[in-house]
């Protein structure tokens, strides 16, 4: 009876229409986005005119679900205790699907398919992939110690992620600042490539 009444809760027209006349408007340049422009404009290039924009968000989220994975659940309790190559892996992944979540949106207008289901599918696997990040990030540190620190970190990002949006929401465009989620992304790719290169005791070195 509850799943029924969930799936008969549809949008209202205004909703509707509020959705068919949305356009994607985004202003501000964080510190490593001209650099990192010239790749992403270089990439979709590579990319076929027949390959889905919506296949690039889905690929590359897989890829980043299927690297995290099995990282978590060999150290569920964020011990950092993986084996280092799944870290490294995770890294990889997450870089592999931080490029494709880049230039889903230059394919979408290259091809001419730009729609906003697309940004909704975008928006909806990174909320998902921001979790992974987190989670992964975490073991990378080994914060089982920390608890406090855990929760007040995921506590934050939620907040941040949460007002984000309603900004975006609230203004009709999303705003970049100098630092902001692609320079986040390269720091969760650079603890887990570290914690997979020199081990999880190097953050154990006390500087003198």
């Amino acid at each position: 009876m509850k799943l029924k009444f969930l799936c008969n809760n549809r949008l209202s027209e205004a909703q509707l229409q509020g959705l068919k006349t949305h356009t994607y408007s985004a202003e501000g340049t964080s510190f490593v986005e001209p650099v990192m422009q010239v790749y992403w404009r270089w990439l979709v290039t590579k990319i076929p005119l027949w390959v889905a924009p919506n296949l690039l968000t889905g690929v590359g989220f897989l890829v980043n679900f299927a690297t995290v994975l099995p990282l978590l659940l060999l150290d569920t309790n964020l011990e950092g205790v993986a084996p280092s190559w799944l870290y490294v892996a995770a890294g990889a992944g997450f870089f592999i699907y931080q490029s494709l979540d880049a230039i889903d949106g230059k394919q979408a207008r290259r091809t001419g398919s730009a729609n906003q289901l697309g940004e909704l599918f975008d928006h909806g696997c990174d909320a998902v992939s921001m979790f992974l990040i987190l989670m992964s990030g975490a073991s990378a540190v080994g914060i089982h110690d920390y608890p406090i620190s855990l929760l007040v970190f995921v506590v934050l990002l939620n907040q941040v992620n949460f007002v984000y949006h309603w900004q975006t929401f609230v203004s009709g465009t999303l705003h970049f600042n100098l630092f902001d989620v692609t320079e986040g992304q390269f720091t969760s790719i650079g603890l887990l490539l570290v914690r997979g290169i020199f081990g999880l005791q190097l953050w154990d070195i006390e500087v003198q």
